[in-house]
């Protein structure tokens, strides 16, 4: 199968080495910068256009995985299913409700294969979390926490965040948001996965003067299940926090009447050097268990179930369904902050 990349920037060079990984070399990339793009080694000798509607008339690609920035999504998605290829799309799926909600139809009879970027689900700490869910029984509250900090870094003073010239920051224009699109939406992702969904939230984001998009957000779930989801996002000031003491502090914490079980996630763009773990409470056996795992690129694994469902006729999860269900939080979370009042999710 050969594979076409859309966007060719630090996303896009991870999973051009994710199909290295997998014994595939990205058959063409489309981006605006020729040569930025020839001066990355992932991309040697590797068919190159400016405009990506010519790689997709490209008769010789099958399909295409998009990793531009989250405004342009919906735009590539639409004209690549005009143009028949099975789609790969980084999270989110689109920045817009109405986006989200107009690819629901136009995808629900699409024949060929569609999947969006959440990489978590594809760890073997979350897949383990899913099987151990039940033990902890019928679940009341979970905590979920995503802080992300590096060394050296003041989450108070990021040019990056910053509009200037009457542009809107760089944060904003790649991520069309803050810390809840960013570090929220993943977290989210696998809160459906083990949790359930949401029923209606009630959320807060702060944004500083200078800023233009949000440094924390903290909402307050109740789920379909009657359980509630505490959930913050945060750019955070502690460099050495965390499981590995590297500044990501990621963690969700779910209670069940007859259970703990606590998922500490690693930091998202380096999934092969460190691996999530799990803590197991039982209550009826007063013993908690610590499980590890492999080291393993998420990316590549979530890339590799993406082309076995495309060659199988498959149709992949997470799909248009569940990038709808975090699109569709995340719009009420911003909707709920702007308005201060709780916002209820509709059914899809």
């Amino acid at each position: 199968m050969k594979i076409g990349l859309i966007g060719a920037g630090s996303i896009g060079a991870i999973h051009a080495r994710a199909y290295r990984e997998l014994g595939i070399e990205v058959a063409a990339v489309a981006d605006l910068q020729e040569a930025a793009v020839k001066a990355k080694p992932e991309f040697a000798n590797v068919r190159y256009y400016a405009d990506y509607r010519q790689l997709l008339a490209d008769p010789w690609i099958d399909a295409v995985d998009i990793c531009v920035i989250n405004r342009l999504h919906f735009e590539v998605i639409q004209a690549a299913v005009s143009a028949g290829k099975h789609i790969f799309c980084e999270k989110t799926m689109t920045d817009n409700i109405g986006h989200s909600t107009e690819l629901l139809g136009l995808l629900r009879d699409y024949p060929k294969n569609f999947q969006v970027g959440y990489m978590k689900r594809f760890f073997p700490a979350t897949q383990k979390a899913k099987e151990l869910i039940d033990s902890a029984g019928e679940i009341f509250t979970t905590y979920i926490r995503s802080y992300q900090a590096f060394e050296n870094h003041d989450p108070y003073s990021q040019d990056t965040w910053k509009p200037k010239g009457g542009q809107m920051s760089q944060i904003k224009h790649f991520a069309s948001g803050g810390m809840l699109n960013m570090a929220g939406s993943h977290m989210l992702d696998v809160m459906h996965h083990l949790v359930g969904k949401a029923r209606s939230v009630y959320a807060t984001n702060w944004v500083p003067e200078i800023y233009d998009a949000e440094l924390t957000s903290n909402a307050l779930f109740k789920m379909e299940n009657g359980s509630t989801v505490h959930f913050e996002a945060a750019l955070s000031p502690y460099s050495r926090a965390g499981l590995r003491q590297d500044g990501w502090d990621e963690k969700i914490e779910i209670n069940g009447k007859n259970g703990r079980l606590e998922i500490f996630y690693v930091i998202w763009d380096q999934p092969m050097n460190h691996a999530p773990m799990i803590r197991f409470y039982s209550q009826k056996e007063k013993i908690q268990t610590d499980y590890t795992f492999p080291k393993v690129n998420a990316f590549a694994l979530e890339l590799d179930s993406f082309l076995k469902d495309c060659m199988a006729g498959r149709k992949s999860v997470p799909g248009v369904k569940e990038g709808f269900a975090v699109d569709q939080v995340i719009d009420a979370c911003y909707r709920s902050a702007a308005s201060e009042r709780a916002v209820e999710l509709a059914g899809k």
